[in-house]
């Protein structure tokens, strides 16, 4: 019987002399294990501190061992083991080369190979949820996925924000239907196409892929979901504006009527009814106005003289807000932040050029009329007399231009003769705010910071509160209450640069019943230049939510035929309201008019009619109004 001795780390060399060398593995190595094991320990507390600053995302430590085994495993090889080559490397616009897929497509590969694709293990992406809060996708009815092979999780979560936005879905109908005929809409078509797949719940698992037309106006540069937001709707704005004016040339051809001739007529009524449209007097949204696009009105007024140079009307389709110094805000700080107004010294002002001129002539002609004229010759009172009735002249000229308020550079060369370099500088106040509301509200958090010591731009990490319902009213033109009360259809524009336009926050304002709800938010993790965006959106069931969804109590405080859910590129998760709105590091939001009936809209309004084409406007002065093309 044989008998098998267990050897210790510790044994005898013979060297070539002859004499033996005692060599102790354990003693040898035991520096590299406590090296080991402090470098363990040290990435272990750095990781830690890292996902406590926002800097990384919440990774657990089994994805992130699988995430370094995708990246650290040659392609080549990966694929060569991969028996099903065509399935995660074919898209809709066909096959992609192996030398320019990224790391989702070997991350495919692996998974099929070892065999555990649907393993949730392995399927949780940055922002898992616990073990409470992950079900087999068999169980849960949830919105499709878009998959990810070029780091485009800018582009994933904003096409999902989208996808929320039921008053979007019906602009592109309607202008599918009215425009598509007369000129190619890829933009409208694509996009469409995409958000009725990602409404349709029966594609529950699958995972789809963005066409070719959403992801060319991409590129290596530009990884913000802000801008490529921003090129989406600008060019969905684009295809409108060339099919309108194509639809106008073929209706004017049909009629006999030219293009030139139909510029030069008048305006129609419904042309009219446009543009008080676009003053925000009348809330009917027509079928071609993008629910996204609202207007901003901005006042620069002098502080000194209170002349006002007018309202621009500048149109939006995302609202920019700033942060600044503090940990932590709300929203609506940040919007009191952006509607604030805004001191700004040393600017020229040209009615308190005028008035010091008005002022120098007047006291020259005090002066002439004090001076003492008998011991003149009589050339000399000739003179004076000259002179005085061409300083009256000028001034009578100047006045006539402050009573006017006509301060064009024409003006103030010709009749005021001033040199455009001799002009007074003042203090002006600017502000803007909300004039027309937006059916669909999309709100950016401004988080770049221009570091002044290093010249870079710096993420801001600073938590942000957001509300599940946002009333918009206290950030609108048209809310500050009037002093009639026998009149509640009048709106009182501030014309005083010095005050606001706005109400103030312990005033009573009237409510325009502009109630907001949250449908998507998109938030960042990782630092400015990288990182990675995750949405969150509401998905609203026609029916009472699947009893899937409801026995793992998940549904917090939201309505019955309401749920959210985590998209993370492909993997999706169905996570509660409270969770969602817990949300820090948010870096867009979603919201959509909450549209009630007559009735509810006159209750919540606080007895305001809603005949909003009747509104009269007053100002403390009148005031020119630059409507934009």
């Amino acid at each position: 019987m044989n008998t098998y001795h267990r050897h210790p780390l510790s044994y005898s060399v013979q060297s070539s002399g002859g004499h033996y060398i005692h060599d102790d593995l354990g003693s040898r190595w035991m520096p590299y294990v406590s090296a080991i094991a402090y470098t363990f320990a040290s990435s272990v507390l750095l990781y830690f501190l890292l996902i406590h600053l926002h800097v990384l995302p919440p990774i657990p430590f089994s994805t992130l061992a699988w995430k370094l085994l995708v990246m650290l495993s040659p392609s080549p090889l990966v694929f060569a083991l991969d028996k099903d080559i065509t399935e995660g490397t074919t898209t809709k616009d066909g096959p992609v080369l192996h030398n320019s897929v990224g790391t989702a497509a070997k991350e495919e590969a692996l998974r099929r190979i070892f065999r555990f694709s649907r393993i949730p293990f392995f399927s949780q992406g940055p922002g898992q949820r616990n073990s409470s809060s992950s079900f087999p996708k068999s169980t849960v009815v949830a919105p499709p996925g878009l998959g990810n092979f070029n780091n485009s999780c800018y582009q994933n979560s904003v096409i999902q924000g989208l996808a929320s936005l039921r008053q979007l879905s019906a602009f592109l109908n309607n202008s599918l239907e009215s425009f598509g005929h007369a000129r190619e809409m890829s933009t409208h078509v694509s996009l469409k196409a995409t958000i009725i797949q990602l409404n349709d719940l029966s594609n529950t698992g699958r995972r789809l892929w963005l066409p070719g037309e959403l992801k060319s106006m991409s590129s290596w540069q530009q990884q913000d979901a802000q801008e490529y937001y921003s090129k989406v709707i600008e060019q969905i704005d684009k295809e409108i504006s060339q099919a309108s004016k194509l639809k106008a040339m073929d209706d004017g051809f049909k009629s006999g009527i030219t293009s030139d001739q139909k510029t030069q007529a008048a305006p129609t009524g419904s042309q009219g009814c446009d543009i008080l449209k676009r003053f925000g007097f009348v809330d009917l949204v027509g079928p071609f106005d993008n629910p996204l696009e609202g207007l901003t009105v901005q006042r620069v007024g002098c502080m000194t003289c209170g002349y006002c140079e007018g309202l621009s009307l500048i149109p939006f389709t995302c609202l920019t807000v700033p942060l600044s110094q503090r940990m932590e805000y709300d929203v609506r700080d940040c919007l009191d932040d952006y509607t604030a107004l805004e001191p700004i010294e040393g600017v020229e002002c040209t009615k308190c050029t005028v008035l010091r001129v008005e002022s120098g002539l007047v006291e020259f002609l005090d002066k002439l009329e004090a001076q003492d004229c008998i011991q003149l010759e009589p050339s000399e009172k000739a003179q004076k007399e000259a002179l005085r009735k061409m300083t009256e002249s000028r001034l009578h000229a100047v006045r006539g231009v402050l009573s006017q308020e006509d301060f064009s550079e024409k003006t103030l060369l010709e009749k005021c003769r001033l040199n455009p370099k001799n002009r007074v500088s003042s203090t002006k106040s600017r502000q803007s705010v909300i004039a027309r509301a937006p059916k669909s509200l999309a709100i950016h958090i401004n988080r770049s910071v221009f570091d002044e010591l290093t010249g870079v731009l710096r993420k801001n990490y600073a938590k942000v509160i957001f509300p599940d319902i946002l009333d918009l009213d206290e950030w609108c033109l048209g809310s500050k209450q009037s002093k009639k009360e026998d009149d509640d259809l009048t709106e009182n524009w501030e014309a005083d640069p010095t005050k606001s336009m706005l109400s103030s926050p312990n005033s009573t304002f009237q409510s325009l019943n502009r109630r907001y709800e949250l449908r998507a938010v998109i938030t960042h993790f990782g630092r400015h230049d990288d990182g990675h965006y995750i949405c969150y959106r509401k998905i609203s069931f026609e029916s009472p939510r699947p009893t899937s969804l409801v026995e793992h109590g998940l549904d917090g405080n939201e309505r019955k035929n309401d749920q959210w859910f985590e998209l993370s590129d492909a993997d999706v998760t169905p996570v509660s309201k409270n969770h969602v709105l817990s949300q820090g590091g948010v870096f867009m939001l979603f919201y959509e008019l909450i549209e009630g009936t007559p009735e509810e809209a006159s209750e919540e309004s606080s007895g305001i009619s809603s005949k909003q084409s009747e509104i009269t406007l007053e100002t403390s002065s009148e005031m020119p109004v630059d409507i934009p093309d």
